[in-house]
């Protein structure tokens, strides 16, 4: 019994091992996986509307055509452009904003060349804002466009070198978000870019102004970000000591598995031998009757109970106690006893 108590225990501390290494090993991952992103959630609208203010007339009675129509270049003054521009944050968040406009003038030839020819002006220079704890951030921009300065410009470019080419305003209004991490010097950017085409050179504008107006909603994020926070360290350190006493623990319980297994097989070995040997004279019985008023003689080797038993001549009692094996031989008011003990019989192997 006590052999299959040692075996059981030997057994659960094993088990615990491979247990605790698995769970060192899930805080050593931990550990590791001091990285990660710095990021919010975002939503973009945005809009370009305009209006196309004619010159004086006979014809038209209003002063202006709204978008969406055909218009007579020959008619056009200007065109009045509103940008409109929101990034909203799901938290409210610090950083800066920048916008420029731009218009490019653009001269694509017929024969599929395009951007033949280009010039490029700044309609608005760079404007910087700063905002703190914000969940919006809103730009609004009305640009008044000299329709005949660029159609001008163009037509005096197809005319001097003959070229049969399809010109267009392109207006672009360049905005960058950089918001402040939480974590890092890093800044969080979004860059956006709404634009607006203006056909040139054509004696009506026959299909509407292209408008291209970014809205989407995403998510904005840093790249990874190394933290030093005292407690990744912790983690590790846990978990490489839990490693290794669980490897520890699990070599020692498989090695005295392994020892007590040995002692059995030698204790086992020693036994059977004498009961194969002697098997005439030995009685096997399930307990040794009590030697309470007997007197008992311990021998130390299995021949003398055998010198015993050629005197006396009966029969030799045996049990095995699992972790021993009792040998006895009674005589009257005496007993012979030789002991098999298995730590006994291991050490001298």
């Amino acid at each position: 019994m006590k052999g299959k108590k040692k075996n059981i225990i030997l057994t659960l501390i094993f088990i615990s091992s491979i247990v605790l290494f698995f769970f060192g090993l899930f805080l050593i991952k931990k550990g590791f996986n001091n990285y990660f992103t710095d990021s919010v959630v975002y939503e973009e609208k945005s809009d370009i509307d305009y209006r196309v203010f004619l010159k004086e007339n006979h014809f038209f009675e209003t002063p202006y055509l709204p978008k969406n129509q055909v218009y007579i270049t020959s008619l056009i003054d200007k065109i009045d452009v509103d940008l409109k521009y929101d990034l909203t944050f799901a938290n409210a968040r610090s950083g800066s904003y920048s916008y420029t406009v731009k218009g490019l003038i653009s001269a694509d030839l017929q024969t599929g060349n395009s951007n033949y020819w280009q010039k490029e002006y700044v309609l608005k220079e760079g404007v910087v804002e700063n905002f703190e704890n914000k969940n919006l951030v809103s730009i609004t921009e009305n640009l008044s466009i000299d329709y005949d300065t660029y159609n001008d410009l163009l037509m005096e470019f197809k005319k001097e070198y003959g070229l049969s080419i399809n010109g267009y305003l392109k207006i672009f209004l360049y905005i960058t978000t950089g918001l402040d991490s939480e974590f890092t010097n890093e800044k969080i950017v979004k860059e956006s870019v709404m634009s607006l085409s203006i056909p040139l050179t054509k004696a009506t504008i026959e299909v509407p102004i292209e408008i291209k107006a970014p809205n989407e909603k995403s998510i904005l994020s840093t790249g990874l970000i190394h933290s030093d926070d005292a407690k990744y360290n912790i983690l590790k350190i846990s978990g490489f000591s839990l490693m290794g006493i669980s490897a520890i623990a699990a070599v020692l319980s498989v090695l005295l598995f392994v020892k007590s297994k040995e002692k059995q097989y030698y204790y086992i070995k020693k036994v059977n031998n004498i009961l194969k040997t002697y098997d005439s004279i030995i009685v096997n019985v399930k307990n040794i009757p009590s030697l309470k008023d007997l007197k008992v003689i311990d021998v130390s080797e299995f021949n003398e109970l055998l010198d015993a038993h050629s005197e006396v001549r009966l029969p030799i009692n045996y049990c095995d106690y699992n972790d021993r094996a009792e040998f006895v031989l009674f005589n009257d008011l005496m007993a012979w006893r030789y002991t098999v003990e298995k730590e006994e019989v291991y050490e001298k192997k």
